[in-house]
């Protein structure tokens, strides 16, 4: 769970400054998602985890990432799932998908973006850890 947890944590892409990462690629050659021709690329984590990354052959964006999850809500299962992207739009120079599709076992998620900030100005203390009554902070989340 710490790997698929330190992964989906990411920000940024793994193909990008991948060598600083840490993590190998190698080109496995052409692909098919759904119809559509896709450069393969077999992508090996620092920590060993693998996935395989579609790439469009025209602009080198990714089109799909196979790899490996867990799903913990029944029973600690080890399964494939496939992300998909779409909805590429420029922001700030950056092109950043807008739409982001995972299928494994009998899920289905989409996420959509509605607004991306490159930078944005943030107040110092909006990431702090919330202070108790105590004054002190806290290590459990706040009350909803």
């Amino acid at each position: 769970m710490a790997v698929t947890t330190a992964r989906d944590a990411e920000i940024e892409p793994a193909l990008f400054g991948y060598q600083e990462k840490g993590h190998k690629v190698v080109l496995a050659g052409r692909g098919n998602v759904n119809g559509q021709e896709t450069l393969r690329l077999d992508l090996t984590r620092s920590n060993g985890w693998v996935e395989t990354w579609h790439l469009d052959p025209r602009t080198y964006l990714e089109v799909a990432v196979d790899s490996k999850v867990f799903d913990y809500s029944q029973m600690p299962q080890e399964m494939q799932e496939r992300a998909y992207f779409s909805d590429f739009r420029t922001v700030d120079g950056l092109v950043i998908p807008h739409r982001i599709e995972k299928e494994y076992g009998a899920r289905h998620t989409v996420t959509r973006v509605e607004r991306i900030r490159v930078n944005p100005e943030v107040e110092d203390g909006v990431f702090a850890m919330p202070a108790t009554s105590s004054g002190t902070a806290s290590s459990t989340p706040p009350p909803r």
